[in-house]
């Protein structure tokens, strides 16, 4: 079931990515350049969250032997969120009302992070049991606070949607961005930390986090 699950999200995540480019139309002469590039920004922004997506379940999703019906259940709801992505960032850039749009993209990009951050910590706390480590419940105590400070400033962002939503708009373009070109920087030097060992990673984590060097998306 485990690889079914994982042939289902390949091949989601990989119509999602596409279907905003079959959408773009050569442009016939100058006048249309300019709605040409942004059908491109809109597709290469897409492709960007929905890639950031597929890195953050596949740094947990791979260490479980097996899955519960639970976490298959929250996978799908998230690669339901996933499919809406391209279709709510140009609504986010189409729509007269900013703070309706801005919102709207905002709670979808929350709802799926937390679908995967549950789902994230149900795998961890089970791939941790598998392995038999010894600092399971600090390792999990540390994974909810770590997301939990992530929550509260997805909400103070939403909230600034009410006042600046022009401005939460180009953070929420910026950051996707920014984190995308991060793990570039992560797997320059090794491989990236999802084909560590899951002890050797859980320590590391631990130690990171002791040390108050833990960044979301990064282990160094």
């Amino acid at each position: 079931m485990k690889g079914k699950l994982d042939a289902l999200s390949d091949a989601i995540i990989a119509i999602a990515i596409t279907v905003l480019v079959l959408e773009i139309n050569t442009p016939t002469s100058m006048d249309d350049m300019w709605q040409f590039a942004k059908e491109i920004f809109l597709f290469a922004q897409s492709f960007v969250v929905i890639a950031n997506f597929w890195f953050e379940r596949s740094q947990f999703f791979g260490r479980s032997k097996r899955i519960s019906f639970s976490i298959l259940s929250i996978d799908l709801v998230a690669h339901l969120g996933i499919c809406l992505v391209p279709l709510f960032t140009k609504f986010l850039f189409s729509f007269d009302e900013r703070v309706v749009s801005v919102l709207a993209y905002g709670i979808l990009i929350a709802i799926i992070s937390v679908l995967f951050d549950i789902e994230n910590y149900f795998v961890l706390k089970q791939a941790l049991k598998e392995a038999s480590y010894e600092r399971t419940d600090e390792m999990l105590t540390v994974f909810k606070r770590f997301h939990i400070r992530s929550y509260l400033s997805s909400v103070i962002i939403l909230g600034f949607s009410f006042v600046a939503p022009q401005i939460v708009m180009y953070f929420y373009l910026l950051i996707p961005i920014t984190k995308f070109l991060s793990r570039f920087k992560v797997g320059k030097n090794r491989s990236i930390f999802v084909d560590e060992d899951l002890v050797v990673f859980a320590n590391k984590v631990l130690g990171r986090f002791k040390d108050g060097r833990l960044k979301r998306g990064r282990t160094e």
